[in-house]
């Protein structure tokens, strides 16, 4: 089932969960912490310049990756969630 999409309310409650399962310490690439993801509204904008780019809004919560098999313990305290559909990740 690699990867393990994980999703908490904010940063804070995220590595929490990470703490409880011991997983808190996993580095790149066992472990990517993503942030806030998005996905199109499939409205399209339109600058000054008459650039057309797509529009985005975040989804709610704040989502991780980790990239190695998690046993039923540490799955139990992890706020697991299926693979977003049609995610965005902006980099700033």
């Amino acid at each position: 089932m690699l990867p393990y999409y994980l999703c908490a309310d904010s940063e804070e409650k995220l590595w929490t969960c990470l703490e409880a399962a011991g997983l808190a310490d996993l580095s790149p690439p066992q472990l990517d912490v993503m942030g806030t993801l998005f996905e199109a509204t499939g409205l399209i904008l339109v600058d000054e310049q008459d650039h057309r780019y797509p529009h985005f809004r975040p989804l709610k919560g704040y989502y991780a990756v980790v990239h190695r098999e998690l046993n039923e313990a540490e799955r139990s305290v992890l706020p697991v969630v299926p693979r977003p559909a049609s995610i965005v990740r902006i980099c700033a």
